[in-house]
């Protein structure tokens, strides 16, 4: 009798389930659904009601009242990660409708009112190739470690950090004292860059780099100054503090430059200029545009970051405020080329638009501009660059022997974890097609 009655409740569970099921995702639930989302909306609890439309779709697709009053809800809901993602979905869907038509009429609108008062920046010049790297902001404050130096260049990059910190209202700092703890680094190391001839000659004073983990996370940021300029003079207190404010901007995330002079992060506010001279005491002052620059990218939702746990519902969807891949790639591409034409002789422009022909899959192109970035390329990290990229353009070219040879190129001038896991890939490639 027990036995019968194990049975009965068992079949009953499974007949429970398996309604249930069929319920949820079967075509006959789908007014259902959409008579609640409906309720709510027309009650005014459009968040609410964005599930059960969601709900109604995904029984059956072809809803197009569905879709339509999602459409509306989305627009009218919080504008939640979630939400834009799926009005910006909505948009560029392949059906045809009422829905993609509003749903398109609502992007823009829906861009300027998270952008507001930032609607002025060079954001497409924060993107690394296509990703968004930055800190995740809930491991604030950064951590900087300072190798030892001349006093007066710690104090100055320190007053650099703190007019980032205030300026922002957002960015924290903190100083640590083991290298091993640290997110940012700062390094001095002997100058290495060309040599001069005349006075008025350029010459960096920094360079800035990342590394990153095996699983592609952002793992440190190493701005690394030099300890005198190419005459052996120290570099003058404005020197010091207005280019670590151009670097720090680079090592919170801002990968490119602006084409505004008035902005910190100037195409060529890293080049020694008038204002750069070791006579000069003019001192620069983050603009407008620097600052609504990072705002937004912190704000945007990171593919590079220094952690797994980043996603949150109050962020952006990059695609929402940026375009998609291609808008992206070629935003980039217009802002490279306007660097190269006023700094032709400066290697990292050709590095930068290089990587942009490779995504674009322009592989001549690409070849072209590391081709002319070697032909100035001053230092390590520049060299490095250009070497990890072309092993990168002929892995995405299946051309991996020649790919193997230029990774352990770029493995010989600086030994990370990005290039070792290249280079794993590369000869599993390899070791397939062997095979």
């Amino acid at each position: 009798m027990i036995k019968k009655i194990i049975n009965a409740v068992i079949i009953t569970i499974i007949l429970v389930v398996l309604g249930s099921f069929i319920w949820n995702n079967t075509m006959i639930s789908s007014p259902y659904f959409f008579n609640k989302g409906k309720t709510l909306y027309n009650s005014g609890m459009y968040d609410g009601s964005i599930k059960f439309f969601e709900r109604s779709l995904q029984t059956n697709p072809n809803n197009t009242a569905a879709r339509y009053f999602l459409t509306l809800a989305l627009t009218k809901g919080t504008p939640t990660y979630s939400h834009q993602e799926a009005l910006y979905n909505m948009a560029n869907s392949k059906t045809h409708d009422m829905a993609q038509s509003y749903a398109k009429s609502q992007i823009i609108p829906l861009k300027e009112s998270l952008i507001g008062e930032m609607d002025d920046n060079y954001i497409y010049s924060a993107v690394q190739n296509k990703d968004i790297l930055r800190w995740n902001i809930e491991s604030f404050p950064l951590k900087v470690y300072f190798e030892q130096t001349k006093p007066s260049y710690r104090e100055n990059i320190k007053k650099a950090f703190e007019q980032w910190g205030k300026a922002s209202g957002f960015l924290q700092f903190k100083e640590v004292y083991k290298p091993e703890e640290c997110d940012i680094e700062i390094k001095f190391t002997p100058y290495s860059g060309p040599k001069c001839e005349s006075a008025n000659c350029n010459y960096a004073v920094a360079t800035t780099t990342n590394t990153t983990d095996k699983y592609h996370r952002l793992n440190r940021m190493i701005i690394t100054f030099y300890n005198s300029n190419p005459f052996g003079e120290e570099f003058s207190n404005s020197e010091i503090y207005n280019t670590a404010l151009h670097e720090i901007g680079h090592a919170l995330g801002i990968s490119g430059h602006s084409n505004n002079p008035n902005d910190v992060m100037y195409a060529g506010s890293h080049r020694v200029s008038s204002v750069f001279s070791p006579y000069s005491k003019d001192i620069f002052y983050l603009s407008k545009r620097d600052l609504n620059t990072m705002t937004l990218l912190y704000r945007l939702a990171p593919s590079i970051t220094n952690s797994k746990g980043w996603f949150y519902e109050n962020l952006y969807y990059p695609p929402l405020i940026l375009g998609n891949d291609e808008e992206i790639l070629k935003k980039k591409l217009d802002e490279y080329q306007k660097y190269i034409d006023k700094y032709p002789n400066y290697s990292g422009g050709y590095i930068n638009i290089a990587t942009v022909y490779s995504s674009m899959g322009n592989n001549k192109k690409a070849q072209y501009a590391l081709d002319k970035a070697s032909e100035f390329a001053t230092n390590d990290n520049e060299k490095y660059l250009i070497n990890y990229n072309r092993a990168v353009m002929y892995y995405n070219n299946q051309d991996f022997e020649s790919a193997l040879n230029c990774a352990k190129d770029a493995l010989k001038i600086k030994n990370d974890e990005t290039t070792n896991t290249l280079i794993r890939d590369i000869e599993e490639m390899i070791s397939s097609a062997n095979q």
